[in-house]
């Protein structure tokens, strides 16, 4: 005696599905799994006098040291300090910001950037300040290049007028 096997269409699953029907044959289902890539972002105000305030400071300084666009530039030390940190992982939760404290990244990834944005005194004429870090890979290597650096003096907060 010849065995026949059929494997219904997946209309005619779908039909006997609908109507509450169970069938005893399942067909053979392909899985693939797919990561994807996520992009992350976290914003921090780090006050100063802290410890994540000066180790954002010591990070600032380290990458300004080696940029020779701001060669002639003083890294600021202290104040108040907004660091963004934008990165690309893959959705398994590889998050820096999950275990406070805030770190900043030593490595990185093409795509990933670093912002700090901080707001001088007025004592020092006012103003706000941004240094934009990305990350650049070359071969095996790689590091934080300076894209962007910005003083914005537009607000003008500062004056008595």
């Amino acid at each position: 005696m010849n065995k026949i096997v059929a494997r219904p269409s997946r209309f005619v699953l779908a039909a006997f599905m609908a109507a509450g029907v169970v069938l005893p044959i399942a067909p053979t289902l392909a899985a693939e799994v797919v990561q994807q890539d996520v992009v992350r972002t976290i914003k921090v105000e780090l006050r100063d006098g802290t410890k994540e305030n000066a180790d954002a400071y010591k990070w600032l300084a380290a990458r300004m040291a080696e940029s020779r666009a701001l060669d002639t530039m003083k890294a600021p030390t202290a104040g108040d300090i907004e660091v963004t940190y934008t990165w690309h992982g893959q959705a398994r939760g590889d998050d820096p910001s999950s275990n406070p404290p805030f770190n900043l990244p030593i490595h990185g990834q093409n795509g990933d950037v670093v912002r700090f944005t901080r707001q001088r005194a007025c004592t020092d004429g006012g103003g706000s300040m941004a240094w934009i870090y990305a990350w650049k890979s070359t071969g095996d290597a790689g590091g934080w290049v300076l894209r962007d650096y910005r003083f914005d003096n537009s607000d003008n907060s500062c004056s008595n007028g």
